[in-house]
């Protein structure tokens, strides 16, 4: 069992655990077919678990004015694009604030757009709250005041989640997850539709390598809604906030 293998690989398995011919010609016809059974697998097992080692953090600048982000747009601690982290798969986002990461509360709703209105154009420094908007974006709370500041990284998002899987579509291309789990699971349906017996002992092997793979794992959340307590105790565990309104409604 291993990670990391090419798709060439995985379609060899995928042909001798269904039976097919393990030479490519006598493929060539099947082979899209092979190759979806094999990508729908591993996606299904993707959204299924909360892989570790697929775990990344991205960061997102927060700037003057803009109430909301978007997730693909988040870049890797060396400042690359990424474009790697969807809304559904998003975890958790801290905000850098002197020399913590602070955790944004979950939730914005009528009580906090009565302190600052965002709709109003209301701003603060710096940013307290999240919630998914539409699509692959973001809105936090309040609108931010200022820029983040590329030195001390004050005002920087850490958004920490699943990253998208790797296109499995080329024959060098590499599988994210276990080999033998993708294999297998991809197999079965395979196997089923031609009535092998081999089927049931292929599923009692796929289940029994995902339990063994997956053991102390949580299943797939669409966000964890981390920092959703937003008591006074839990805002008094971080540092001293100094806000100050910008375009106050009603103030010129």
């Amino acid at each position: 069992m291993a990670r990391n293998r090419t798709l060439l690989s995985l379609l060899q398995d995928y042909r001798i655990e269904t039976g097919a011919s393990s030479n490519p010609a006598h493929n060539a016809n099947a082979r899209e077919s092979q190759v979806q059974a094999i990508q729908k697998a591993q996606e299904r097992l993707w959204r299924k678990h909360e892989w570790p080692f697929l775990r990344v953090r991205r960061f997102i600048d927060l700037q003057a004015g803009q109430r909301y982000y978007d997730t693909r747009g988040a870049k890797r601690e060396d400042g690359t694009a990424a474009a790697d982290l969807g809304i559904e798969r998003l975890e958790s986002i801290e905000v850098r604030w002197g020399e913590q990461w602070i955790p944004l509360c979950y939730g914005i709703g009528a009580a906090q757009y009565a302190e600052w209105d965002s709709d109003m154009g209301a701003r603060s420094w710096p940013a307290e709250r999240w919630q998914v908007y539409e699509d692959e974006q973001f809105e936090v709370w309040p609108i931010p005041s200022d820029n983040a500041d590329p030195t001390t990284l004050e005002g920087r998002l850490r958004l920490t989640g699943i990253r998208d899987l790797r296109p499995l579509v080329s024959d060098d291309d590499r599988a994210d997850l276990d080999d033998d789990l993708i294999v297998k699971w991809g197999a079965l349906k395979a196997l089923a539709r031609a009535g092998s017996k081999d089927a049931q002992v292929v599923l009692d092997e796929a289940k029994q390598i995902e339990a063994g793979l997956t053991a102390g794992f949580t299943k797939s959340k669409t966000f964890s809604l981390a920092g959703r307590d937003s008591t006074p105790e839990r805002r008094r565990r971080g540092p001293f906030r100094v806000h100050y309104r910008d375009n106050e409604p009603g103030v010129s």
